[in-house]
C-alpha cells in the first residue's frame, strides 16, 4: 500500500535513533554479560610482562648472584642482559596492546551483530503490528494504540505507530469512497454515511460529503469542462 511510506521511515528512524542512541551505556551493559574483558586481559598481560622483565634483569635472583660472584654485575655483559630483558618487555607490551585491540574489535563486531539483530526483531514486530492495524481497518488512534501496546510495543513507539498506521487506513478509505462516488455514482449523503460507517471522523465525513456533492454536480453538467478544472474552480 502506498500510504505505508510514513511507517517505513518511522521504523528506520526508530531503529537508528532508539536502538543505537546512547549505545555506549548499552555497549557497556552488553560487555558485562557477553563481552571479552579486553582491559582486564591487557592489565594482566602487562603485569606479567613486568614481572618477567624484573626476573630477566642482570641483578635478579640466581642470575644476579652468579654475575656478582663473577664480578660481571654492572659490566657490559650485565648491560647486554638488561637490554635484552627490556627488549622482551617492549615486545610483550606490543603483544598485549595488539591483543587488546583485537579483543576490542571482536567485542564491537559482536555488539554490532547484537544491535543488528535487535533492529531486525524490532522492524519485524513494528511491520507486523502496522500490517495488523491496516488490515483490520483501525481508524481510531486510541484503538490502534491499544492494539500496538497489546502486541508488546513500548508506549512512545506505539503512539507514533498508531498515528501513522491509522492515518494510512483513513487515506485508504477516503480513496475507496472516492472511487465509489465516481464509479458507482454514490450520492453525497450515501458517501458521508459510508464514511462514518467505515470509522472516519465527522470532519472527514463532511469533507467527503462536500467532495461527493461536487463530483455529482459535475456529472450532471451539460458543458464540457474537464473534471479537474471543475474541482479546482469550485473548491
Amino acid at each position: 500500500m502506498k500510504h505505508t511510506n510514513g511507517i517505513v521511515d518511522f521504523v528506520k528512524d526508530y531503529i537508528n535513533n532508539q536502538k543505537v542512541t546512547n549505545s555506549k551505556e548499552s555497549y557497556e551493559d552488553w560487555l558485562t554479560r557477553n563481552g571479552i574483558d579486553s582491559s582486564g586481559i591487557y592489565d594482566l598481560d602487562i603485569k606479567n610482562a613486568r614481572s618477567d622483565y624484573a626476573k630477566a634483569t642482570a641483578g635478579f635472583g640466581a642470575l644476579g648472584e652468579g654475575l656478582s660472584s663473577s664480578g660481571l654485575l654492572g659490566s657490559g655483559y650485565s648491560d647486554y642482559i638488561n637490554a635484552s630483558a627490556y627488549g622482551q618487555l617492549q615486545k610483550a607490551r606490543q603483544n598485549a596492546l595488539s591483543k587488546y585491540s583485537e579483543n576490542e574489535r571482536a567485542n564491537k563486531s559482536a555488539y554490532s551483530e547484537y544491535v543488528k539483530k535487535l533492529a531486525q526483531e524490532s522492524s519485524s514486530l513494528l511491520d507486523k503490528v502496522n500490517r495488523g492495524i491496516i488490515e483490520n481497518g483501525i481508524t481510531d488512534f486510541d484503538d490502534a494504540y491499544s492494539y500496538a501496546i497489546g502486541a508488546g510495543i513500548d508506549p512512545g513507539t506505539a503512539s507514533e505507530l498508531a498515528k501513522s498506521a491509522s492515518s494510512a487506513v483513513k487515506e485508504s478509505i477516503k480513496e475507496e469512497i472516492g472511487r465509489l462516488i465516481i464509479n458507482d455514482k454514490l450520492s453525497a449523503k450515501e458517501a458521508k454515511a459510508y464514511a462514518l460507517y467505515r470509522g472516519l471522523s465527522e470532519e472527514d465525513a463532511e469533507s467527503i460529503y462536500s467532495l461527493a456533492s461536487k463530483i455529482n454536480d459535475y456529472f450532471t453538467r451539460p458543458d464540457g469542462e474537464s473534471y479537474l478544472d471543475y474541482i479546482t474552480n469550485n473548491r
